[in-house]
């Protein structure tokens, strides 16, 4: 892991932290500038609240932190792992659950 992965991957905890994400849940790494993120994306229980009903995450929630990520210098892609989530072409949308 390089200088510039040191730099990423605080900058990926930063982010993480600004959105209030539960990092015990998700885990992050980064090599040669790619951030890979695995796992559940989860908002911790005492994050503020805006507005009178909580959603959780939302698809919109994951497209700001993938933004934001890809924002960090030196990040030349994000491959997200993630348990109820998937990419769909420019967007976010839930996995079906599995019966």
């Amino acid at each position: 892991m390089g200088a510039s992965d040191f730099k990423i991957n605080t900058g990926v905890r930063r982010v993480l932290t600004k959105h209030w994400i539960n990092m015990k849940k998700l885990k992050y790494s980064s090599i040669g500038g790619i951030v890979y993120m695995r796992g559940l994306i989860e908002i911790m229980y005492n994050a503020p609240i805006r507005g009178s009903e909580w959603q959780g995450i939302t698809a919109e929630h994951i497209g700001d932190l993938e933004r934001a990520i890809k924002k960090i210098p030196d990040v030349k892609r994000v491959n997200f792992q993630l348990l109820h989530w998937e990419k769909s072409g420019d967007g976010w949308s839930k996995k079906a659950r599995k019966r």
